[in-house]
């Protein structure tokens, strides 16, 4: 310690000469005034430390798991990421920007909110990077739902190559970001036009090019008949819930298995709901309860007695029944909303009256009023809801019609013609739609059509249904689809038609299963048509991909599942302005199938870019895999150890400074220079695990105290604990031990330069502090008496607590 002490220094003796007995007590007995030291690890000398380099980094005075680099994450804003490897063997030769489809159901993509890892509930949190992890790719999500994890996107791969498998990582798991596809940039200006098919009915381009189509006859609903139950000998209505059908006839109700193996039979439903009942109709379920509409009938001019009965799914007995007769109409059959209304809503129609619905309060039966139908629809056998709509069994026209709850007709979505039969009750379950059919005795069946899809939604034609849209063909080109013609063959199934006029551009399928395209104005047994038999490859009623391109004044090609099956030069006509799938001349016969993903191209396509996207969309399971869940950071709980030891013979505090952004760090100590490690569980245990067998740094602080001394060579071995996502720092670890432990100070040797010992002393920082404030005062112009006095109270203190400490540790 030096003194600045000048001129009148006879003048302040009577402070110097306490202070400098302070000095010189200090520094005699310097042992009684370190009362501790601490022992800190700042992280500055990743050689100082034990750990794996491939999971946490010790620079930069910071301990810290390490992000993914192999390859790059793309940003730590999103949590995961799955590798997307294409198979080179499934690509017929090297493409630029080609629009990968990635189409699967992964229950990691759901949302949060339904146990997966997707943070936005539409999928906006997607991201799609090249192979390099960090350079985003253009995408557009056509469809996402966050209750399966089911995905179809379309992404532009810059470079596809035929020789060495491709990388793509998708990315998702931030809540906060906003979406990032981008549709116009995936379809770049080669293409004129691609549709995808929207439920909604919206049949949007995807290109810049805003060639939207439109929809004619409703052909945006799409119904594919998938099973056909055996005999149940009913007759009125259907209804289903998660693991049975309910079949019921004028007087019996019936409970099938999923299988459709005969359960529970109810003989004597009309008798059970009394009254003189003779008919029951078409029912629903709700809350385990099976709702049936039950009357006394024999003609649309002779009805009575009608009520709403109610029955248990379990075992069929009869619960009650509400009247409904006041309202004098027939009741063929009903359906349920009970969102709607005070206590929920029982929807009535009738077999004599196709002019409204009638409502009724689902709690008691009680007389809602009405909903006036847009248009009659006759002979009405049962109503369903789904998606917010009513549909509605037609027996005089064998259809079912999509209504809106308002009453307005849509039009109708089903069309099967049941000759000489009833087209009965209707439900509609998820994408199930199920009607029953009475086509006679040992023929009543249901028949189920269920949702039709090939990536997405499909559009579906019935020989009236058409899309439109405003597109010029290119002089070179080509027109590419999915079509599933429907049984049987007929003539001239047309698929599309651009002609200017007469039958110039135009594609349809004979009878006999053969497809037809031309570009000719003719329509002899001698025109350059392209064709081939779909009898070849699986004949109708299946998916098959077609390709028409043309070059004007080359040669124009029919591709069918990704080969080239014929060719033969044009004969140029001038196309049309509008592209007509599914129809186009009026004197056409329109399509009788399914169609999707309708594109055309300013470009005569390769054989191989054809060749690729059949592989990729017919198959894309075998097209690429999809790897498992990658996470940013180690989640297996890597541990960072201290290398050399630092001596002790007690010890007295641990503490930490870290950032664990919701994962932890755990640490387990040894007092053997590693041989042995120890946790604190009501007393310290030799550990026979690692994570679960440590403890918080607060827990290790409160009982480090009682840890033995063993050799007296301690070390501590720190877990990091992430859930993958979780960024944990490590930014310093203090350990104190009192000063007869240790002494030392500066940087250890022992443990290197990572390891810094402090002195600390209560007593020792008030001598210091004083010595501050007598430099201060000495030196200092003016010289306030206050000052002086507070420095002579504290220099006395301080003698006195220092030869107190000095008289309690000298030996008596």
């Amino acid at each position: 310690m030096v003194f600045n002490v000048v001129q009148d220094r006879k003048r302040f003796s009577h402070i110097i000469t306490p202070l400098v007995m302070i000095v010189l007590l200090s520094s005699s007995f310097s042992p009684l005034i370190a009362e501790a030291s601490t022992t800190e690890f700042d992280f500055s000398t990743s050689a100082d430390f034990i750990y794996d380099a491939s999971k946490i980094s010790v620079a930069n005075n910071q301990a810290s798991l390490l992000s993914t680099t192999s390859p790059a994450w793309y940003s730590s804003s999103w949590a995961y990421r799955k590798k997307i490897t294409i198979d080179h063997t499934k690509v017929s030769g090297d493409l630029t920007d080609f629009p990968v489809l990635v189409s699967t159901t992964d229950t990691d993509l759901k949302d949060t909110d339904n146990g997966g890892y997707v943070a936005q509930a539409d999928g906006g949190d997607f991201v799609f990077t090249s192979s390099d992890g960090t350079t985003a790719l253009s995408y557009e999500l056509q469809d996402y739902d966050n209750t399966t994890g089911e995905l179809n996107a379309w992404v532009k791969v810059p470079s596809l190559s035929s020789t060495s498998d491709t990388n793509v990582y998708l990315y998702y798991g931030n809540a906060t970001v906003t979406n990032g596809e981008s549709p116009s940039n995936v379809w770049d200006t080669n293409f004129q036009m691609v549709q995808h098919v929207d439920s909604a009915g919206s049949m949007q381009d995807s290109t810049s090019n805003n060639s939207d189509g439109t929809l004619t006859g409703l052909a945006n609903i799409a119904l594919m008949l998938t099973a056909t139950s055996p005999d149940t000998n009913s007759h009125q209505g259907i209804a289903r819930d998660s693991t049975s059908y309910y079949t019921i006839d004028t007087d019996t109700i019936k409970k099938y298995d999923s299988s459709w193996t005969l359960g529970t039979t109810k003989s004597t439903a009309t008798t059970d709901v009394g009254d003189s009942t003779n008919h029951l109709g078409d029912g629903e379920i709700y809350n385990s309860q099976l709702y049936i509409p039950a009357e006394t009938y024999s003609s649309c001019v002779a009805f009575s007695h009608q009520y709403i009965s109610v029955w248990n799914t379990s075992n069929l007995s009869f619960v009650t029944k509400y009247s409904i007769s006041a309202q004098a109409h027939e009741a063929s059959g009903l359906t349920i909303d009970p969102t709607a209304g005070t206590n929920g809503t029982i929807y009535a129609v009738s077999y004599c009256d196709g002019t409204k619905i009638w409502k009724y309060d689902l709690s008691n039966g009680t007389y809602l009023g009405s909903i006036s139908l847009s248009q009659t629809i006759n002979q009405i056998q049962g109503i369903t809801l789904h998606d917010g709509f009513f549909y509605i069994s037609d027996d005089e026209n064998d259809l079912v019609w999509k209504v809106s709850t308002s009453g307005s007709v849509v039009g109708s979505i089903l069309s099967y013609s049941v000759a000489g039969g009833s087209f009965e009750g209707v439900d509609y379950t998820g994408g199930d739609l199920s009607v029953i059919l009475d086509q006679g005795s040992g023929n009543k069946k249901v028949y189920t059509w269920t949702d039709a899809y090939k990536f997405g939604d499909v559009l579906e034609f019935r020989k009236a249904q058409y899309m439109a849209a405003n597109v010029t063909l290119a002089d070179n080109g080509s027109i590419s689809f999915w079509f599933y013609p429907k049984s049987p063959f007929f003539n001239f199934n047309t698929m599309f038609d651009n002609s200017a006029d007469g039958n110039a551009w135009e594609m349809w399928i004979y009878n006999d299963g053969r497809i037809n395209g031309r570009i000719s104005n003719t329509e002899t047994a001698t025109e350059n048509k392209v064709e081939y038999d779909l009898d070849n490859l699986s004949g109708v009623a299946n998916w098959y991909y077609i390709v028409f391109s043309w070059q004007r004044t080359g040669n124009k090609t029919l591709y069918v599942n990704g080969v080239s099956r014929n060719s033969n030069a044009v004969t140029w006509q001038t196309p049309g302005t509008t592209f007509y799938m599914g129809g186009g001349n009026v004197a056409n016969t329109k399509a009788d199938g399914y169609a999707d993903e309708i594109r055309i191209s300013n470009t005569q396509r390769s054989a191989a870019w054809i060749a690729t996207e059949f592989a990729n969309e017919s198959a894309t399971s075998t097209f690429y895999t999809m790897g498992s869940q990658g996470l940013q950071y180690a989640s297996d709980k890597p541990t960072l150890q201290l290398k050399n030891p630092i001596l002790f013979t007690s010890l007295s505090g641990f503490s930490e400074s870290a950032d664990t952004n919701g994962g932890d760090i755990r640490y387990q100590l040894s007092n053997d220079n590693g041989q042995t490690w120890y946790w604190y569980n009501s007393g310290w245990t030799v550990t026979t695990s690692g994570y679960s067998e440590a403890n918080s740094a607060s827990d290790i602080n409160a009982h480090i105290s009682t840890l033995p001394l063993g050799d007296g060579q301690l070390l501590f071995r720190a877990y990091f604990n992430s859930n993958g996502t979780q960024l944990i720092e490590l930014n310093g670890i203090g350990i104190d031990m009192p000063s007869s432990s240790s002494s030392r100070s500066g940087r250890s040797s022992g443990g290197g330069s990572s390891v810094i010992v402090t002195t600390t002393s209560p007593l020792g920082d008030k001598i210091s502090s004083i010595t501050r404030r007598v430099s201060a005062y000495l030196s200092a112009p003016v010289k306030d008496p206050s000052i002086l006095n507070d420095i002579k109270r504290d220099i006395i203190i301080t003698i006195v607590e220092l030869l107190t400490k000095l008289q309690s540790q000298s030996p008596r």
